[in-house]
């Protein structure tokens, strides 16, 4: 039993000493997705059926007060803010909300039943977005405005524009979409989770990797200069990452915490921009993962490192030092814990692996 607190502890609380992540809000129902316009952060409430909620607080309040804009929302779940007005997805509508008006108020921009447009992205006057059946766009500056669907996806969750780029998370892969030669290619497939949502930042993907778990979830970080070297852990502090944006040079992020009475508990945190594009160089790879037989370990500090494997009911089974394999071809398939620990360079950590 102290091991399997032990265990639950190294995966709930983080793998290092030193915290990435700050708390802006907390305590808000469901957080779906965020834009900002300025130092004000929008937020979209999912909340229950008719009454999600687009409310909005400046980062550099120190009384946090909170400004509703729009109430009895249906299911919103994509955001974006262009010159001033603020383009929000519903399942069966984009709508946008005017910030120059002095009454602002909701307006209709299009409707189409059961589209559900979960991502949105600009360039220029056309808006791209991600909904229910592919990768699709709207013209702003044409009229009667028309939707038009760039490709065929089953379900995509989000996108991140890049000059003349667009990501799109679809399932367990990442597609790359060229605006100029129309070509689609898969950038990262066979993802052990299907990532939720995906920004672009300095040429590096960042995503959520934990298939909105109820325990640990990590962030990780893909660079496309350098894609052979597979992705890297960014963070591994946030549990249930919902949405990901950059604001002056930090990331937010929309997280829903479980608090175990069937309803989640939303929270907005920040990873200090001092901590974007650094490596950790305390921390392992490990693959391949999945495996069927053997996995390699890789990384700094592994001389002196002691390792301890546990099943996913947290009971010991293997250990060793200064090891760069272990022989899973022993162990029945299922979930597996790794706990590394160098004492001499203060790391430490927990990895997961899967044997199938």
């Amino acid at each position: 039993m102290k091991k399997q607190i032990l265990l639950f502890t190294l995966l709930l609380f983080g793998r290092y000493g030193q915290t990435q992540v700050s708390t802006v809000l907390d305590r808000l129902d469901n957080p779906i997705a965020i834009t900002f316009v300025g130092d004000n952060l929008f937020i979209l409430l999912h909340g229950e059926p008719f009454e999600g909620k687009l409310i909005s607080y400046n980062i550099n309040d120190p009384t946090k007060t909170i400004k509703i804009h729009l109430d009895s929302l249906t299911y919103p779940r994509a955001i974006i803010e262009k010159d001033s007005i603020i383009y929000i997805g519903l399942p069966s509508e984009i709508i946008t909300y005017d910030l120059r008006s002095k009454k602002p108020e909701n307006n209709l921009l299009y409707s189409k039943y059961f589209f559900f447009p979960r991502s949105f992205g600009f360039v220029g006057s056309e808006l791209y977005f991600v909904e229910e059946t592919g990768l699709s766009k709207i013209d702003l500056s044409v009229s009667p405005i028309k939707i038009i669907q760039i490709y065929s996806f089953n379900q995509p969750l989000s996108l991140s524009i890049e000059g003349c780029f667009i990501y799109v998370a679809v399932r367990n892969s990442i597609f790359k979409y060229d605006l100029q030669s129309k070509k689609m290619i898969e950038l990262i497939k066979d993802l052990e989770f299907r990532p939720y949502t995906v920004i672009n930042i300095d040429n590096i993907l960042y995503m959520d990797y934990g298939n909105l778990g109820f325990i640990r979830e990590e962030i990780i970080a893909f660079n496309l200069n350098d894609p052979e070297s597979g992705y890297k852990v960014f963070c591994d502090e946030v549990i249930r990452t919902i949405s990901l944006k950059e604001h002056k040079g930090s990331i937010y992020i929309a997280s829903q915490v479980p608090v175990f009475n069937g309803k989640p508990e939303g929270k907005i945190l920040r990873i200090d921009k001092t901590l974007i594009n650094q490596p950790k160089i305390n921390d392992i790879s490990i693959y391949p993962n999945p495996t069927f037989n053997s996995i390699n370990i890789t990384g700094l500090f592994l001389k002196d490192m002691s390792f301890k494997l546990f099943d996913s009911n947290g009971k010991l089974i293997f250990s060793d030092t200064n090891i760069t394999s272990i022989d899973m071809s022993q162990f029945p398939k299922g979930m597996y814990y790794l706990s590394f620990e160098n004492v001499i360079k203060n790391v430490s950590g927990t990895k997961k692996i899967v044997k199938i």
